[in-house]
Formats: C-alpha cells, structure tokens, sequence
C-alpha cells in the first residue's frame, strides 16, 4: 500500500471504522495523518501497525484505553528499534504496577501536610510531582509522598531562604529519571530477546534490591563525608592523578 494510505484503506487494513479511528486519533492514541487538504489526509504503514496494537492491547489484553495510553507513552522513541519498542509495549502489560490514577484537591494535601501551598504547586510545575494546574490544582495520589516529604524536611530546618527551594532541590528527580532512563538501556539491550512476562518478573523482584541498593550506597557516602573520606568523583580522580 506504500506510505500513503487514505482513510478508506486504513479503515479496510484495520477493520475499524472511520469514527473509532478519529477518536483513537483525537485521545492522542494515533497520530493524525498527513493534511493535503480541508477533509483529506493520507496516513502510513505506522498507522496500521499502532491502530492494529491498539486492537490487540484490546482484544487480547483487555486494557481499557487509560491503560493503553500508558503502554503507548514513549514507545515511538527514536532511539529505541521496531523490537525494542514491541517489547517495552509487551512489558508494560506485564508489569504489575498500579499505574491508575487518582486526584486529590493540592490544597488539601499540603494542609494536611502543613506545606504551603505555593511550594505545592512548585512540586508539579518541575515535574517532581504529577498533578494538574488551574483554579484548582490537584495532585496525582500516588505522589502525595513529595509534597510529605518536602513538608518533612521544611520541619527540619531546610527553607527555602536558605536555599533549598523546589527548583534546587529537583536535582533528585533528574538524577533518578537519568538512571532510569540508565536501567532502561540496559534492559532493552540485554533482555529484548526475553518473554516479556518474565522479564516483568524479573523487574518486579529487582525493584526492591535495586531500592536498597541506592538508599545503601547513598548511607556508604554520608558515612564516608563524616569519616573525612569521601569518595567522590573528584576525590577519586585526585587519587589515579
């Protein structure tokens, strides 16, 4: 069919409709076609390929399309390969990670929390904290933990005036989103011949190693600083020079 492909032959290559495409297409689930004109757009073999995975996740998977959202998120990465990407699809149906979400009112959460609620919505607006922004900001449940934490260490003497403000304190999450993005490497490279539900299982076991293993490591280097034996990269470096 080549790479241009009109609806009517998409319709024909998925056996769905016309409406469910469009509405596939406007949750964000598929990207739109490609306009050459006011009601025309030509569409590719990609098209297909997601469409068809989407009836599958369905299908097969009994997903509702929340969760197939999720399964989709980042898999068209262009740096992962046609496998790779089939297999983080495969993956995330095997995992058995609670990924529904559940909002609760941001100002609520920082009063019973007792964080300002400025500081709150600096939480979300960094991405340390999933939520949505407006008359009423609200915050994704699962991470209700940030605004806790954060309101912990406000009680222990870190303020904002004396520099540990949300934006300086993000260095955290961006350090754990590059080892993540790190582990995923790894797996996709090493693990992509595997049967997904394993390696699902495998993660799942890993998960509360890999936690201690960090909180460990970290513990290993505030022991080392009170020691006066820091075993920092500059330190290190020092050493081999």
């Amino acid at each position: 069919m080549g790479e241009r492909i009109r609806m009517k032959d998409l319709c024909e290559a998925t056996g769905l409709e016309r409406q469910a495409i469009h509405f596939y297409i406007s949750e964000g689930l598929v990207p739109p076609g490609q306009k050459t004109g006011r009601n025309t757009a030509f569409y590719s073999e990609k098209h297909i390929a997601r469409l068809n995975l989407i009836k599958r996740l369905q299908d097969e998977r009994f997903l509702p399309l929340k969760a197939i959202r999720s399964v989709l998120t980042d898999v068209d990465d262009p740096s992962f390969s046609d496998s790779q990407r089939a297999f983080l699809a495969n993956l995330r149906t095997e995992l058995r990670i609670d990924t529904t979400p559940t909002q609760t009112p941001l100002a609520e959460m920082c009063e019973r929390a007792g964080l300002p609620l400025t500081e709150g919505k600096q939480l979300i607006e960094q991405g340390l904290a999933r939520g949505t922004m407006g008359e009423e900001p609200h915050i994704d449940t699962r991470d209700r933990w940030t605004v806790e934490c954060l309101a912990q260490l406000r009680s222990l003497g870190f303020k904002t005036e004396r520099g540990f403000g949300v934006p300086e304190l993000s260095f955290f999450h961006n350090t754990i989103r590059d080892l993540f993005e790190r582990e995923m490497e790894l797996i996709t490279r090493g693990l992509a011949g595997e049967d997904p539900e394993k390696v699902a299982r495998m993660i799942e076991g890993a998960l509360p190693i890999i936690h201690q293993v960090l909180a460990q490591a970290h513990a290993r280097f505030v022991q080392e600083f009170v020691e006066g034996t820091p075993s920092s990269k500059a330190s290190r470096e020092k050493e081999i020079v």
